[in-house]
């Protein structure tokens, strides 16, 4: 979606015309890297640089995930965070990754609930199907949808 002002200029545009493959049904996670400035998209064990100056995918993608190194495939969200940080997010787990070492920082990731809800140590763990994983993450990304729409409202 594109907004303008508050008001909304286009509807979901398809992910073919950021130059991404016909075959692609769905983005995992998006994120500009701190470490060259660069959007990347991430689908199950692929992900794409994309070319803001073209606003196109770079020509030389899809490119596998284990580039990324450590981080799980099919991921459920990617940010970088205030502290220049890169988060991997599948799960109840999340990777931080070392921009400057390329790499994870912690192999088998970290308890979101201890460390971003800081919940005590003994915290029930709550298991969900894949179909409502799926259902979560849809929410979860109406959610932020919504939240940015608020922001540009406000703003302008």
């Amino acid at each position: 979606m594109m907004f303008g002002n508050s008001h909304l200029l286009q509807g979901p545009l398809p992910l073919t015309n950021l130059g991404l493959p016909k075959t692609l049904t769905h983005i995992d996670g998006a994120m500009t890297w701190g470490y060259n400035k660069k959007t990347y998209f991430f689908s199950g064990s692929s992900y794409w640089a994309y070319d803001a100056s073209t606003r196109r995918v770079e020509l030389d993608y899809a490119r596998d995930i284990s580039w990324w190194e450590g981080v799980p495939r099919n991921i459920d969200a990617v940010f970088q965070y205030t502290d220049k940080k890169t988060y991997f997010f599948k799960g109840s787990r999340f990777w931080e990754f070392d921009d400057a070492r390329k790499q994870v920082v912690n192999k088998t990731g970290q308890s979101i609930q201890d460390h971003w809800f800081l919940c005590p140590p003994n915290h029930l763990e709550i298991s969900i199907s894949p179909a409502d994983h799926l259902k979560l993450k849809v929410r979860v990304s109406h959610l932020v949808i919504s939240m940015f729409y608020i922001y540009f409202l406000i703003l302008n």
